[in-house]
C-alpha cells in the first residue's frame, strides 16, 4: 500500500447482514465502527480510533479510509493524528 496507489484514501467495501435482538426502527441502520489494526506485535501504534458508520443492508457499502486517522489514544476526539500509510508501511517498521 502506498499513497501514490491510493491518493484519495484506502477503499473499503462492506456487505453486512444485521441481526436485531429487539424490535426497533427497521428502516434505520445499525451503528457500527471500523478500526484499522496494525498486525505487527511490536508496533508503536496498535490501532486507529473508531471510524463510525451506519450499516446498509442488502447493498455493497463503500467507505474510503482517509490518509489522516485519529489514533487509538485520541479516539473520535481528534487528538493524536496518524497517517495511514506512514504509520503502517513496511518501511516504517
Amino acid at each position: 500500500m502506498t499513497p501514490e496507489r491510493f491518493p484519495d484514501g484506502l477503499p473499503l467495501e462492506l456487505n453486512l447482514r444485521v441481526f436485531r435482538t429487539h424490535k426497533g426502527d427497521i428502516e434505520q441502520g445499525v451503528l457500527g465502527e471500523i478500526i484499522i489494526r496494525n498486525p505487527t506485535r511490536d508496533a508503536q501504534v496498535k490501532r486507529s480510533g473508531p471510524i463510525l458508520f451506519t450499516s446498509k443492508e442488502f447493498v455493497a457499502d463503500y467507505h474510503l479510509i482517509p490518509h489522516d486517522l485519529n489514533s487509538e489514544a485520541g479516539g473520535a476526539t481528534g487528538e493524536g493524528k496518524l497517517d495511514l500509510f506512514a504509520t503502517w508501511s513496511r518501511t516504517a517498521r
